[in-house]
């Protein structure tokens, strides 16, 4: 069983080298994915994966996420030492600096594809569903919570829909204040901590994008 476990892996690995496409490389994700739901954390020689990229790296995949404990990206879908370029911060969010990490991986020529993920029952968004007082709890979380209400569509949502929202938001925000990132292909996700599914997010119309720590169009 272990040698079937690993060729599989082997053979992921192989189609994920060739997998140009942006739709390609999601498909693997997911497929990956489906490993990962169905309880086989499969990662074949992380020795050799070291080796391999030990003096450069190339990931085709960089995903913007949350920084829940709950939510490691390289584990939920399956990817090992080298594949993906991760940013990750309370609620998904996106600011200069994590702009910026995105945009070094596509000025590297790495990224094909940015994945935004929320997931379920996230911190940041429950704190956000209601207003905050002013500078509480402390300022940079007064800012955080005050950026993803900016994402809501609706003035009261439930969680589900205050974090679609957000992961929504977070990407039309990465197109317009980014020239780097407008063209880079984004799929929208949504991450379920309980039954470590992921699901592509259709996203339809969101508000108007807005400046958020100095980001200029």
């Amino acid at each position: 069983m272990r040698k079937f476990i690993l060729a599989a892996f082997t053979a992921l690995l192989s189609v994920s080298a060739f997998g140009q496409t942006a739709d390609e490389l999601w498909s693997e994700l997911l497929a990956g994915n489906e490993l990962f739901v169905k309880g086989q954390v499969v990662y074949g020689s992380l020795r050799s994966a070291r080796a391999m990229w030990a003096t450069a790296q190339d990931p085709a995949v960089s995903v913007l996420s949350c920084a829940d404990s709950r939510v490691p990206a390289e584990i939920v879908f399956q990817r090992t030492v080298g594949e993906l370029f991760v940013v990750r911060t309370a609620g998904n969010v996106e600011d200069a600096f994590n702009v910026a990490s995105l945009e070094y991986a596509v000025l590297k020529g790495w990224t094909k594809l940015i994945v935004v993920m929320g997931h379920s029952d996230c911190g940041a968004i429950a704190s956000s569903l209601d207003e905050p007082d002013d500078d509480k709890p402390t300022p940079s979380l007064y800012d955080l919570i005050v950026r993803i209400r900016s994402s809501f569509r609706k003035p009261d949502p439930d969680l589900l829909a205050g974090t679609v929202d957000n992961i929504c938001y977070t990407a039309m925000q990465l197109r317009r204040w980014s020239p780097t990132l407008k063209n880079v292909p984004i799929k929208t996700a949504y991450y379920d901590v309980r039954t470590g599914v992921v699901t592509e997010q259709r996203c339809g119309t969101t508000a108007e994008a807005k400046p958020f720590c100095r980001l200029n169009p």
